[in-house]
């Protein structure tokens, strides 16, 4: 079953994470537009004295940060 990205967006939750899983994104979750302005409402970025990751692109630089 290919969907577009339109189709995937009105498949209803349930349906549309098994769709991903065969997929292989497992991880994919969708956000809601409100959901999503929430929390860049409540978002403080990192103070001067906090660690920071940003993300480039490579997943694999990130992740090692973590090891």
């Amino acid at each position: 079953m290919n969907l577009t990205n339109a189709q995937l967006r009105a498949t209803p939750g349930p349906k549309r994470l098994r769709h991903l899983r065969t997929l292989g994104i497992t991880n994919a979750l969708a956000v809601t537009p409100e959901a999503l302005d929430d929390f860049f409402a409540r978002f403080e970025p990192p103070a001067d004295d906090e660690d920071a990751t940003e993300y480039h692109g490579d997943i694999d630089a990130v992740y090692s940060m973590t090891q």
